[in-house]
C-alpha cells in the first residue's frame, strides 16, 4: 500500500530522523498513528498555537528557528530554549498529562518556520507499541533536559562573555550535524534583544560584549549570521566563562 501524500512529503523533508520514525509503515501499510499528520507554516514573530489537552499536538520544527519563553512578574521576557530544526517544539506539552507547560512557557517563531504535527495521543500510543521510536523520543527528551541544565549553569556561573559565547557555540554544535553550518559561518537570526533575553543581560551590555568578541578576534555576530574567527578560542570562552 502506497504512503499518502503527506507521509511521502515528510519522508522527503530535511528533518528526517524523528518524523521518519513516526510515519514509518509497518508490514507494508501506512501506520494509522502517522495519518493524523499535519503541516503548518508560521511567519516570524507569530505565536506557535497552543492546544487543549483533549486535542494536544506534538509539534516538530522542520525548518527555521523558534524559541520558548517565560514572562517574569515584572513583565520582562526570559528565553528559556531555542528550538532548532528536527527538534520538538514542546515535548513536555505533548507527553505531560497537564497542558500547563504551554501556558507557562509559550513558543514563538523567530524566523518563518514550517512545523509538522501529530496527534499527541497517537504518538504516545505508537511509542508504547514501537520500542525503537520510544527510545528515540526518550533520547530527545533527555537531551532537552541536559540543555536546560547547561543553560542554568551558564547563567549561574559564567561572565557576560561566557554566556554569549556559550549561546552561540551551543547553537553551532546543534546545527553542525544537520549540515547547517558552512565552514566557520552559520545563520544566527537572533537580534540583540533575543540574545539579551536568552542570557539575562541588557541589550546595551550585549552590544558591548559582541563588539569586544569581534575586536578580540573570536567571532562576529552580524547580519543574521555568526562568523567564527577563532573557534577554539570561542570554545574556551564558552567553557571557561
Amino acid at each position: 500500500m502506497a504512503l499518502p501524500e503527506q507521509a511521502r512529503r515528510c519522508l522527503s523533508c530535511p528533518a528526517e530522523g524523528l518524523c521518519d520514525a513516526i510515519i514509518k509503515p509497518r508490514e507494508g501499510e501506512a501506520d494509522a498513528a502517522a495519518l493524523d499528520q499535519r503541516f503548518l507554516t508560521i511567519t516570524a514573530g507569530q505565536q506557535i498555537p497552543k492546544y487543549e489537552r483533549a486535542n494536544a499536538r506534538a509539534l516538530i520544527l522542520c525548518s527555521g528557528w523558534a524559541f520558548r519563553y517565560r514572562i517574569l512578574p515584572d513583565g520582562r521576557r526570559s528565553i528559556v530554549r531555542l528550538v532548532l530544526p528536527r527538534q520538538f517544539v514542546s515535548a513536555d506539552a505533548a507527553f505531560s498529562p497537564s497542558a500547563a507547560s504551554q501556558a507557562d512557557t509559550p513558543a514563538k517563531a523567530l524566523t518563518d518556520i514550517q512545523l509538522c504535527s501529530y496527534s499527541a495521543q497517537n504518538l504516545r500510543d505508537k511509542c508504547l507499541a514501537t520500542p525503537p521510536l520510544m527510545s528515540l523520543v526518550l533520547d530527545l527528551l533527555i537531551e532537552e533536559i541536559r540543555d536546560a541544565y547547561d543553560l542554568a549553569a551558564a547563567l549561574g556561573r559564567r561572565s557576560a562573555h561566557g554566556r554569549i559565547a556559550f549561546l552561540v557555540v551551543a547553537a553551532m554544535k546543534k546545527l553542525a550535524p544537520e549540515g547547517l553550518v558552512h565552514g566557520r559561518r552559520y545563520p544566527f537570526p537572533l537580534r540583540q534583544q533575543h540574545i539579551a533575553d536568552a542570557v539575562g543581560l541588557t541589550t546595551v551590555h550585549v552590544s558591548r560584549v559582541l563588539a569586544q568578541l569581534r575586536d578580540s578576534g573570536l567571532m562576529t555576530v552580524a547580519d543574521g549570521a555568526v562568523t567564527f574567527h577563532d573557534l577554539p578560542g570561542c570554545d574556551r570562552a564558552a567553557a571557561r566563562g
